[in-house]
């Protein structure tokens, strides 16, 4: 997918990528074989971390950031592509939009991307198994530190494409479906990484929560195979230029 989304954006790779919201790298690392330059930012300390990690076991330089895509300073047709994987819907997204309308070089591109469960296809039965031990203990944590997870209030409904478009871009989007199987750790992973079940928003039951949920999830599968259906996206938005 990352092939084809330089592709559709015309991207040489001789420029620099940035990656908002990197996350533990997905996406900075791999990309980082394909541009001369990425710098991957995100307001997670432990994100940022186990990135580094990561990409030192790749073999790849990528430059790392804490910070919000809000606040960040970059100056104007420094990117070539700017990368945001399964995060633009909790940033202020004309904010951000307008940004990397004066970020991005000539020719360059915002690129959205995005999974998640299929509309109408019901979830898998792990899935359940995950909403009810995060509700159970939840109950039992003490309550979140205030983040940015959820995006800012009063935000319009409005598509990230249609958003983009009056923003001054135009659109290349795609979406297609790819069946993959999790393994037990891919799924807690995946678990951490969700706006309401962070180590930080477990405090001290963090421990407790993912023996609890290591057992449920066990007794459900006793192999740790965990199939289902995702459904994929990606935007590419090029500016227009006056």
């Amino acid at each position: 997918m990352l092939d084809e989304i330089i592709a559709v954006a015309g991207a040489t790779g001789d420029g620099v990528l940035l990656d908002l919201a990197c996350g533990t790298g997905q996406v900075a690392i791999p990309m980082a074989r394909r541009f001369r330059t990425v710098w991957a930012v995100d307001q997670e300390p432990d994100m940022i971390r186990v990135g580094a990690a990561e990409a030192a076991k790749a073999g790849v330089e990528v430059r790392w950031s804490r910070g919000t895509a809000e606040t960040l300073t970059v100056a104007d047709d420094a990117l070539e592509l700017i990368t945001i994987a399964n995060a633009f819907h909790r940033m202020d997204r004309s904010a951000v939009a307008r940004s990397a309308h004066r970020w991005l070089r000539p020719g360059g591109a915002l690129v959205i991307m995005g999974s998640g469960r299929i509309p109408g296809e019901p979830a898998p039965a792990w899935e359940g198994v995950i909403a009810a031990a995060i509700a159970d203990w939840r109950r039992a944590s003490p309550p979140p530190t205030p983040t940015a997870d959820q995006g800012p209030p009063g935000r319009r409904k409005i598509s990230h494409e249609d958003l983009l478009a009056e923003e001054g871009y135009r659109i290349t989007h795609r979406s297609f479906t790819v069946t993959r199987e999790r393994t037990l750790d891919e799924v807690i992973g995946h678990v951490y990484s969700r706006s309401n079940s962070t180590r930080r928003s477990l405090g001290p039951n963090l421990a407790a929560f993912e023996a609890d949920l290591r057992a449920r999830l066990l007794a459900l599968d006793p192999t740790a195979r965990y199939p289902e259906n995702l459904g994929y996206f990606y935007s590419v938005a090029q500016p227009h230029r006056v």
